[in-house]
């Protein structure tokens, strides 16, 4: 996902949030389809989240926040597998951050 972009990328402006791919998933996003209406767990944590409200987000949006929730699940699998760490809940290394455990999924 974050590749060096090609010259002729550079010259157009499409690098970052604004490549084909992050708009692809901005276009996706926007779309109310059944399949994204529901969480991929059925864990209680989850339940104030409710994957069917659709808030738009544009391209630049939306690799911004994968960024950042990404790093925040890194962070949270370096910890749980950190020597020594023998929590058996992913969720204990997250530091409350729901996202990370939901990447985790």
């Amino acid at each position: 996902m974050d590749t060096q972009p090609k010259r002729r990328e550079l010259d157009a402006g499409a690098v970052g949030g604004n490549n084909a791919f992050w708009k692809e998933v901005a276009v996706e996003n926007s779309k109310d389809r059944d399949e994204y209406d529901r969480l991929v767990s059925q864990d209680g944590r989850f339940d104030a989240i409710d994957p069917g409200h659709i808030v738009l987000h544009d391209s630049e949006k939306l690799k911004h926040m994968w960024k950042e929730i990404s790093a925040k699940y890194a962070s949270a699998h370096a910890r749980a597998t950190q020597s020594g760490s023998h929590e058996s809940d992913f969720y204990d290394f997250c530091n409350g951050q729901i996202e990370a455990l939901y990447v985790s999924v």
